[in-house]
């Protein structure tokens, strides 16, 4: 892996200091998931989908490949990166989950439904149509 100016870039385990990241974690999490027998509190997953914004993908790539390197993966089982779009807040700026700054899905769905029923709501062609009807359709 590189970074934009060509240099390599690595994927740090253990800070400088001795603390710990996200890749450290993201690892261990992939051991527990996989790897650990249940009788050790694993949960012996063989599929593992990880649903985050596109800007993860890289941090994603670079994780799984330690993890199989590693041998915390087994054959059988499958890590998987979801990547999504950008979720941004009203200020429009991305949402920042350090800082506790999120919304739960449930009322970003709920937020998304009400503005494409409004849309719809508001085309020539469904003028005569119920809210009621325009909202199961969504």
């Amino acid at each position: 892996y590189e970074n934009r100016d060509g240099t390599p870039l690595p994927m740090l385990i253990r800070k400088s200091d001795g603390g710990f990241n996200y890749a450290t974690t993201d690892l261990a999490a992939i051991r527990h998931r996989v790897q650990m027998a249940s009788s050790d509190g694993g949960e012996q997953a063989d599929r593992v989908l990880y649903v985050t914004d596109a800007g993860q993908s890289q941090h994603f790539e670079m994780v799984f490949k330690a993890a199989k390197l590693a041998k915390f993966v087994p054959e059988n089982a499958s890590l998987e990166h979801v990547p999504f779009g950008l979720v941004q807040g009203e200020d429009g700026k991305k949402f920042a989950t350090r800082s506790g700054d999120t919304v739960k899905l449930k009322d970003l769905l709920n937020e998304a439904i009400r503005i494409a029923a409004e849309d719809l709501q508001s085309r020539p062609e469904n003028k005569d149509t119920p809210p009621e009807t325009i909202l199961a359709t969504l």
